[in-house]
């Protein structure tokens, strides 16, 4: 929107589980009466500031998160991998699950592991497909494409589908098409997409990095 100048935008970054602390972020500006005319997000920052965005508070996104790890579907899939609890033996536990999907990809000729549609029935749990134009806050997922290495902020269209672009870690998960363009996680260019909320010009950016 050329035109839309959000006085506050709020950037939620990526960093895999510790992207769930932009829960506790969002919940802490609740309590404050804090508002935020936009909201941009990449990775599991686009899931968690979607849901808020879609909602306009974070009325159940708790109880859904926990119920979804509880469901067998996640606990079967190899999405679980990825959204554990880290552990002192996290990266060894990842090298050796990269090295043994790695062969086993390679023998099949494929470019990633994990197929669109379990990312979307994941993402589906917490976010209704809507389009992103109907939700409560202006909201902006930020992926890359992968032909260009541009940065690429999708302002409309299907909530899921925009959500999993940015989402979607190269190598791993399925690359989003999307208007000629092979879109992956954000998080590639820069796990706080804060270039992206400077587009719109607002008078205050609050960022939020739980990378690290």
């Amino acid at each position: 929107m050329k035109n839309f100048h959000p006085k506050n935008i709020l950037v939620l970054g990526g960093g895999g589980a510790r992207g769930l602390a932009h829960i506790g972020v969002l919940e802490v500006f609740e309590q404050e009466g804090i508002k935020f005319d936009a909201i941009i997000g990449t990775s599991m920052g686009a899931i968690v500031g979607g849901y808020y965005s879609q909602n306009g508070s974070l009325n159940g996104l708790i109880k859904k998160a926990k119920e979804y790890i509880k469901n067998s579907a996640f606990l079967n899939s190899k999405i679980k991998f990825f959204v554990e609890k880290e552990s002192k033996n996290s990266l060894n536990r990842m090298i050796n699950f990269l090295k043994q999907e790695y062969v086993v990809s390679k023998l099949v000729n494929k470019k990633y592991l994990v197929g669109g549609e379990k990312l979307n029935k994941a993402i589906s749990n917490f976010i209704a497909d809507d389009d992103l134009e109907n939700f409560k806050i202006f909201f902006v997922p930020v992926s890359v494409d992968l032909h260009t290495g541009k940065p690429i902020g999708i302002e409309k269209g299907s909530a899921i589908k925009a959500i999993r672009a940015s989402a979607s870690i190269p190598g791993v998960f399925e690359p989003v098409y999307w208007d000629n363009m092979e879109l992956v996680d954000g998080g590639v260019i820069s796990t706080i997409p804060v270039h992206i909320a400077m587009r719109y010009r607002p008078k205050t950016i609050i960022a939020v990095s739980v990378d690290k």
